[in-house]
C-alpha cells in the first residue's frame, strides 16, 4: 500500500518568532523562476549544481501514455530541454553532476535500473541491477561516482543492501551497513551516506576500501511503531556536514499515512550533534547551503515549506504557487547564493496538464 505523507505541508507566512527559534518569515524570498511549457505532463525530481556552477535538471515526462526522461539544462534562456539517454524508460531518480562534462542521470524502470553519463557531446549508458532502484548519488570526478538505493517513498520496496561506485571503467558493489537513502561527498577522502538503520537515522562513512557506521545521537521515537531516518546529506567540508530526515510514525485512521517531527544532524569534524523540531510535523528530504554558512531545508513535499537554518534560528517560507495550483517539491540544490527549488505544479481544476516547475531565492 502506498504511504501518504501528512501534516503542516504549507506555512502561513506572518511575522513572528515560535518556540524553539523558529519564526515565520513575513515576505518569501522565493520567486517563480519558470513553468515548462511543454505538451505533455511533466516534472522535476532532481537538481544538482557542479562547483563551477553547471546546472542541471531531471525528472519525467509521458509521451503516448509511457512515462519517458526528462533533462533540462540551466543557460541564459533559462531550463532548456536537454537531450535524454537512448533506450532508457521512466523518469530520472537521482542525478549527479561535477561539471557540465560529467553529469549522471539514474533511473529506474520495468525492472530495469540505468546509469547514463553526459559527457558534454553524447550520452553513454550502462546497466546495473535491476533491483537498485537509485534513491540518491554523488560525482566526485569522471572516475569516482556513487549511487545508493534505499528503495522508494512508498517505505515498501525492499532497500538494495548494497552502493555502487563507478571507478571510471565499471560499477563496482561496495556493501553498506544500513539502508542507504543518500550520498554526499565534499572530496575523495570524505564520502557520506544517510539512511536508517534499526529504527533510528543513521549515518555511514567510506573510509577507501569500506562504508562504516558513524556513532550519532539516538533519537527518541514516537511509540513502539516509529523509526528515525535521514534523507539526505550535505558535505561542505570534512568539518561541515548536514544530514536531515525525520523522527516519523504511521498515524491517520488506517495508518496509511505517514506523521514526522523533522530532524537535523550536523558533524563539526569530532561529532554529530542533534535537533528535533516539535513545533513541524513533517520530515526534511532536502539540505543545500544558503552561501552564506547556513542552510535551507526542504520540509515535506505538497505545498512544501522551505525553512532556512541560521545558528539556532530556523525562518520558515514557502514558494509563490499559482492561484488555483498545488506545488510537489522533490529537488534543491545551490550554487554560492543561489539556491533553487523544483518539482511539479498541479493545477486542481484539471483543465490542465501537471508541469515541471522551478523556484528561485537570489
Amino acid at each position: 500500500m502506498r504511504k501518504t505523507f501528512v501534516g503542516a505541508a504549507t506555512a502561513t507566512l506572518l511575522t513572528g518568532l515560535l518556540a524553539g527559534g523558529q519564526a515565520y518569515a513575513a515576505t518569501s524570498p522565493w520567486k517563480l523562476a519558470q513553468k515548462n511549457n511543454l505538451a505533455n505532463a511533466n516534472g522535476i525530481s532532481a537538481l544538482s549544481i557542479s562547483a563551477g556552477g553547471s546546472a542541471w535538471a531531471a525528472g519525467y515526462q509521458w509521451v503516448n501514455g509511457k512515462q519517458t526522461p526528462l533533462v533540462q539544462h540551466l543557460t541564459g534562456n533559462g531550463w532548456t530541454t536537454h537531450s535524454t539517454p537512448n533506450g532508457v524508460a521512466g523518469g530520472i531518480r537521482s542525478l549527479a553532476a561535477s561539471s557540465s562534462t560529467n553529469v549522471w542521470a539514474f533511473s529506474s524502470a520495468d525492472g530495469s535500473t540505468h546509469a547514463s553519463r553526459w559527457n558534454g557531446t553524447a550520452w553513454t549508458t550502462t546497466n546495473l541491477p535491476g533491483d537498485f532502484h537509485p534513491t540518491g548519488s554523488a560525482a566526485i570526478s569522471p572516475s569516482n561516482v556513487w549511487a545508493v538505493s534505499g528503495g522508494t517513498d512508498d517505505r515498501d520496496e525492499t532497500p538494495s543492501k548494497y552502493a555502487e561506485h563507478w571507478t571510471g571503467k565499471s560499477w563496482k558493489k561496495a556493501t553498506v551497513p544500513a539502508t542507504a537513502l543518500a550520498v554526499g561527498a565534499s572530496s575523495t577522502k570524505y564520502v557520506w551516506a544517510v539512511g536508517t538503520y534499526k529504527r533510528q537515522p543513521a549515518v555511514m562513512r567510506w573510509s577507501g576500501t569500506s562504508w562504516k557506521l558513524t556513532k550519532t545521537p539516538t533519537i527518541k521515537l514516537a511509540g513502539s511503531g516509529g523509526w528515525g531516518v535521514l534523507n539526505d546529506v550535505l558535505a561542505l567540508s570534512p568539518k561541515n556536514v548536514w544530514a536531515v530526515g525525520g523522527s516519523e510514525w504511521y498515524c491517520g485512521a488506517d495508518h496509511d499515512a505517514i506523521c514526522a517531527k523533522p530532524v537535523i544532524m550536523h558533524w563539526n569534524g569530532r561529532t554529530w550533534s542533534v535537533t528535533v523540531d516539535k513545533q513541524a510535523s513533517q520530515s526534511y528530504t532536502k539540505v543545500a547551503s544558503d552561501g552564506s554558512g547556513g542552510v535551507w531545508l526542504l520540509r515535506g513535499r505538497w505545498n512544501a515549506a522551505l525553512v532556512h537554518k541560521v545558528g539556532s534560528k530556523l525562518t520558515v517560507t514557502t514558494t509563490p504557487r499559482s492561484a488555483g495550483s498545488d506545488t510537489d517539491l522533490l529537488a534543491l540544490a545551490a550554487h554560492g547564493k543561489t539556491v533553487w527549488t523544483a518539482g511539479a505544479e498541479y493545477p486542481r481544476s484539471g483543465a490542465t496538464v501537471p508541469g515541471g516547475v522551478y523556484f528561485r531565492n537570489h
